[in-house]
């Protein structure tokens, strides 16, 4: 029988598979994220220089935090009998 485990921040977790979901999570914030910004550069809502701002937020830290946060899960796989 295998018995998979997810776990996180550790070394089997870090050098093993990343789960499904994390992978989605990490997709699905950058389309979100994408679309976002996509929505604030078509608007005139806010000036230009938030624009640029919300921007270089979005993609230069939510992306790789949440990217970098998805990767410290991993799957243990253990065989037993």
């Amino acid at each position: 029988m295998t018995v998979k485990k997810t776990t996180f921040l550790t070394k089997e977790a870090i050098a093993s598979r990343t789960p499904v979901w994390a992978s989605w999570m990490f997709k699905g914030t950058f389309l979100v994220t994408t679309a976002a910004i996509g929505y604030i550069a078509a608007t005139n809502i806010i000036d230009q220089q938030t624009k640029y701002e919300v921007t270089i937020f979005l993609k230069l830290f939510v992306d790789p935090i949440v990217f970098g946060f998805s990767r410290l899960f991993g799957i243990e796989i253990k065989e037993t009998n």
